[in-house]
């Protein structure tokens, strides 16, 4: 299962957190499933969750809010 997203300006790498409920806290680290994700598409185990966020990290490596939010019903199952 895959997540494809629009690249964000000034962003390296990318963040990608996941959770079993509607809701996604960036600040809770168990939520944090892929963390040097240098393209835009990313594998998701979209079966184990029930939403997923995306963040862009810059070069000075600071994180930003979450730029994108998905759905399992938006997960391309391939």
């Amino acid at each position: 299962d895959t997540i494809r997203w629009e690249a964000v300006e000034d962003a390296i790498r990318y963040a990608v957190y996941a959770s079993a409920t509607d809701s996604i806290d960036t600040s809770d680290s168990s939520q944090l499933i892929h963390t040097w994700v240098t393209d835009t598409t990313v594998i998701v185990p979209a079966s184990q969750y029930r939403s997923f966020a995306i963040t862009a990290i810059d070069r000075y490596r600071r994180e930003s809010l979450p730029q994108y939010h998905f759905s399992t019903q938006q997960v391309n199952h391939f």
